[in-house]
């Protein structure tokens, strides 16, 4: 009896807390692929028959793309990757690309490109879940230039640099009420500067980068409501910044068209005091994007190419530049002109590559 009993109570301890064969037989999730893969492909691929200009991600974890991409009408549309499926977003059917995109902390999604409103200028949209409203002005801030910069603070007041009707140049604006009301422009010796990117930080800072020159050098741009524009340090760029980007511990990273004594593109990094280079200048090509992981990995992506001439994503873990999944993982064809994270560390990126059907597309690293 006693190894009768041993022997069942082993059998319960071992088969007792299996699965049934119905569970078994229950269909599982396919596993992400690991590195680079094309975000929806056949009848879930993204219609884009151009550059995918600008993408951003919620808080829901919606993943939002602006460019080239066309509704069934053959109407430019913002569209919005579900997990599933890329889908239009409303029914904005635009009469040209949208370049910019820019969310709240409410939810409401910001559009602006080269898009016009009725009366013929270029203007900012909304989508506050359930239609799309324009941000146009009641007064005189009309655009006649695309709208390329678009930030939203953590109040919810959106930011954009108009190329205004009744002024000569650019101005950075303000949303109020109905109106955009100037807020100036940075300092510098151009007559006619323009912004090329336009950032807030978690406590309402707005960051510039562009063709902003003072005493021979480009520089990044920071505004609050109580200094205004001021420069940020002495990063001495001898070119265009592009691009800028912040990380959770508050360093700002600036890349562009900018070059070291040999030529080559680099990252500079301010962490509060000082500007410094981010490892080797080693990018043969303008810096497009940058973006930051939440393990403080800093990643860009442009006009440089490998040895291979293909283009890429580069990575900085800390120590060194390394291309994202390694040589010719992801062979890009074109330039990139975006690169961005999810906070499941996911790293996207979308530009004018193409896969084998001719189309722009979505390329998704999984580590």
């Amino acid at each position: 009896m006693k190894r009768a009993f041993f022997f069942l109570l082993i059998y319960s301890l071992v088969f007792g807390c299996s699965k049934s064969d119905s569970d078994n037989n229950k269909p599982k999730t396919p596993a992400t692929p690991k590195g680079w893969s094309r975000l929806g492909t056949d009848s879930h691929a993204m219609k884009a028959d151009g550059y995918i200009f600008d993408m951003k991600i919620d808080a829901k974890g919606n993943l939002y793309a602006a460019g080239d991409h066309f509704n069934s009408n053959d109407e430019w549309n913002l569209n919005v990757w579900d997990g599933t499926d890329w889908k239009d977003v409303g029914a904005l059917n635009a009469n040209d690309a949208g370049h910019v995109i820019a969310l709240d902390n409410v939810g409401n999604v910001y559009l602006g490109g080269e898009f016009t409103d009725e009366t013929g200028y270029k203007n900012a949209v909304m989508w506050n879940g359930s239609t799309w409203s324009s941000l146009k002005d009641v007064g005189t801030h009309l655009s006649k230039q695309p709208l390329d910069v678009l930030a939203v603070d953590p109040a919810g007041v959106a930011y954009s640099e108009f190329s205004i009707v009744t002024t000569v140049g650019t101005n950075f604006v303000k949303r109020s009420g109905s109106n955009w009301v100037s807020i100036g422009n940075p300092p510098t010796a151009l007559s006619n500067p323009q912004a090329w990117c336009l950032i807030s930080d978690p406590s309402g800072n707005l960051y510039a980068s562009g063709d902003y020159k003072s005493d021979g050098y480009y520089y990044v741009a920071k505004y609050n409501s109580s200094t205004g524009w001021t420069p940020i340090g002495k990063l001495q760029a001898n070119a265009v910044i592009s691009r800028v980007a912040l990380d959770n511990a508050g360093n700002l990273y600036a890349g562009g068209r900018f070059t070291d004594i040999n030529n080559k593109r680099y990252i500079s990094k301010w962490n509060g005091s000082a500007w410094t280079q981010l490892g080797d200048a080693i990018f043969n090509g303008d810096i497009n994007s940058i973006t930051t992981d939440g393990n403080g990995h800093v990643y860009v992506a442009g006009q440089f190419t490998n040895a291979g001439n293909k283009y890429y994503v580069a990575e900085w873990d800390g120590l060194k530049w390394t291309e994202l999944g390694g040589a010719n993982a992801l062979a890009a064809n074109n330039p990139i002109s975006v690169v961005i994270a999810d906070k499941e560390g996911n790293i996207y990126a979308a530009g004018s590559f193409t896969g084998a059907d001719g189309q722009s597309y979505v390329a998704k690293f999984t580590r």
